[in-house]
């Protein structure tokens, strides 16, 4: 039994054999529901990721146990007495993109936030409580600086995902990434079928550099 919350009003308790989060005290009741919802895919989903230290329920929940995940439950319990945490971060950190998306909302505009700006935010955000970090739009792969942005991000406050179209990965850059701390890459796949997937992306063969798969 790992103790993940231990307050005179709430306290969380994870029991790794059973796969389940239990809670007790005042505020116990205020936040069954996310309980409720993460025990239920604990017991009936397929995990993500069994490791020595914790699991990965999911990539969009922090591993349990984990400092991001402790203070997922906190924001919980904040947000049920009228307190809300702004849980996840979204971040626009470049307009570049090698894709040609006619849906594109970013790609008419101008200019992108500095370094600066970002970890500015970045910190901010942690501040109040942030867990979840997302770096986004057009294609964070082609900031040069993306790395270090990731490695910003204090890993026992929150964990680390990264939208990309997957044109610019390679193997170097993915070991960099994992380097950086990164938790969760997201590369959009529009369909299973290249041809169309390519005309959304507006790029012959994007679909093939976005398919990671292995292949038997």
């Amino acid at each position: 039994m790992t103790q993940l919350i231990k307050t005179a009003a709430l306290s969380v308790d994870y029991d790794r054999d059973h796969r389940a989060l239990q809670a007790s005290g005042a505020l116990a009741r205020m936040i069954q529901p996310v309980l409720k919802m993460i025990n239920q895919r604990l017991a009936e989903e397929k995990l993500a990721q069994v490791r020595l230290k914790d699991i990965v329920a999911s990539t969009w929940l922090p591993p349990i146990p984990s400092g991001p995940f402790r203070r997922l439950l906190v924001n919980e319990a904040r947000t049920a007495i009228g307190r809300p945490v702004p849980q996840t971060l979204s971040i626009e950190v470049t307009r570049r993109c090698g894709a040609k998306c006619d849906h594109c909302l970013i790609k008419e505009g101008e200019g992108e936030l500095s370094r600066e700006d970002i970890l500015r935010t970045i910190d901010q955000a942690l501040d109040m409580g942030t867990c979840i970090v997302t770096f986004t739009e057009g294609d964070p792969l082609l900031r040069e600086d993306i790395f270090e942005l990731i490695k910003h991000v204090d890993p026992e406050k929150a964990v680390v995902n990264l939208f990309t179209p997957g044109l610019d990965m390679t193997v170097e850059k993915a070991v960099k990434l994992r380097e950086a701390g990164l938790y969760n890459l997201i590369i959009g796949v529009y369909s299973t079928v290249p041809e169309e997937h390519d005309l959304v992306r507006g790029v012959v063969g994007s679909h093939a550099k976005a398919d990671l798969m292995p292949r038997q």
